[in-house]
Order: structure tokens, then C-alpha cells, then sequence
């Protein structure tokens, strides 16, 4: 029986071989073919373009929150990579004058990811009260007739183009006012106010921290 199975590799040797190879191609093309599909229509086509002095860094999302102990990638140019579906965390962040902001994204379809507005550090905030409050008192003084009211705790938020200040009677009445402008271009223009508390369902189109601060003047 072996000599007849011996005789029979022997005699077939060829298309034995042919057989193997064949297995050993499909093998390949299996392995070639998920690595494709994988690639192009399981992963997704993810477009990082940061804004010029910016950078945006991609990280695996490991539990809850923010995590970035693991990058995928750092870039400060265009750049386009594949993800396969799932959360990650993505950090924005500028030159020292700037607060790093980070934020989690679903990945599960193509996208552009750019920087967002990222604001100053309070240092730099701190710096740019001394040079704007007085353009926007001024503005505010067109608007309302601060003469009965002394200006204080002023503050400037973002990148310096949000203000907020107290206005205290000078009449000795405990009606403090507060206020909050906008820098519109090179001009301050008052949005909100004078008002004794501002609410944050009445102004949409202000950043909530900003309001939230503003309501705390005179109480930290």
C-alpha cells in the first residue's frame, strides 16, 4: 500500500505541486484581500488640517474622558490618515500664548478635523486688560450712560476679543450691573447688559464660560 501511494506522489508530482501552490496563492490572496478591504472600507479616511501655528495630535481613547498616552499621530500640516471606526481624543494646541483644548470624536465615517479657536492663557489675558479696557469703556459709555457708575473687576476672555465688567451705583444702591461686549473687528460693542444677573438661555451667541465668569464678579 505505501509503495502504490509512493508511486502515485511520485507519478503526480506535478500537479501536486500545482495544487500547493494554488492553496498557497489563495492564501495570499485572502490575506492581501482583508488587508484591502480593511483599509478602504472598513477604516475610515480621516483629514487632519490644523491651522497654520497650530498642531493637532490623535489618540486612542482608552475609558472615559481624555487620553492621550497612546498618539497615533502629531502633525502641524495637512494630513490624511485611516481609523478604524471607533472614539478617539484629539488635542489642539498653539504657541505658548495659547490654552491647549482637547475634545473625543466618533470616528465613524470620512472626516476633516481643523483646529478650533483656542484661547489665550490668562497671562497673556492679563496683559490685554491693560491696553483694552479703556477702548471698551469708552465704547460701553455710548451705549449707556455710566456717569452714575464706577467700572470694576474687568475682564477679557478668549482671545481677548470677549469683555466683562461690574458697574457699581454710586448712589449706594446694591443694584450692581454687569455687562459683557464683544470686540467686532478693531471696535467693542455691547451684547448683554447692564443687567444685575445675565442668563445664559437669553444669549446664545455668548460662550457660556464667559457668562458664567461674569455672573461671578464681585464674588471671587
Amino acid at each position: 500500500m505505501d509503495t502504490e501511494i509512493i508511486g502515485y506522489l511520485k507519478n503526480h508530482k506535478k500537479l501536486i505541486l500545482i495544487i500547493i501552490f494554488s492553496i498557497f496563492i489563495i492564501i495570499v490572496l485572502f490575506i492581501v484581500g482583508t488587508k484591502v478591504w480593511d483599509y478602504f472600507i472598513t477604516q475610515k479616511l480621516v483629514t487632519l488640517n490644523p491651522t497654520t501655528g497650530t498642531t493637532i495630535t490623535i489618540g486612542k481613547q482608552v475609558g472615559e474622558g481624555v487620553n492621550m498616552d497612546t498618539i497615533i499621530t502629531k502633525t502641524s500640516s495637512k494630513q490624511e490618515i485611516r481609523l478604524e471606526p471607533g472614539y478617539y481624543s484629539v488635542k489642539y494646541s498653539g504657541n505658548t500664548e495659547y490654552l491647549s483644548a482637547f475634545n473625543v470624536i466618533n470616528v465613524d465615517k470620512s472626516m476633516e478635523i481643523r483646529t478650533p479657536k483656542l484661547n489665550f492663557t490668562q497671562e497673556k489675558l492679563n496683559q490685554l486688560i491693560l491696553t483694552e479696557k479703556n477702548t471698551a469703556q469708552s465704547a460701553l459709555s455710548l451705549s449707556f450712560d455710566t456717569s452714575g457708575y464706577t467700572i470694576v473687576d474687568d475682564k477679557v476672555y478668549g482671545q481677548g476679543d470677549w469683555y466683562s465688567a461690574r458697574l457699581i451705583n454710586n448712589n449706594g444702591s446694591s443694584d450692581n450691573l454687569l455687562i459683557i461686549m464683544k470686540k467686532e473687528n478693531t471696535s467693542w460693542k455691547l451684547i448683554a447688559g447692564p443687567l444685575i444677573i445675565i442668563s445664559i438661555g437669553d444669549y446664545p451667541d455668548i460662550p457660556q464660560e464667559v457668562i458664567r465668569q461674569t455672573n461671578k464678579l464681585g464674588f471671587n
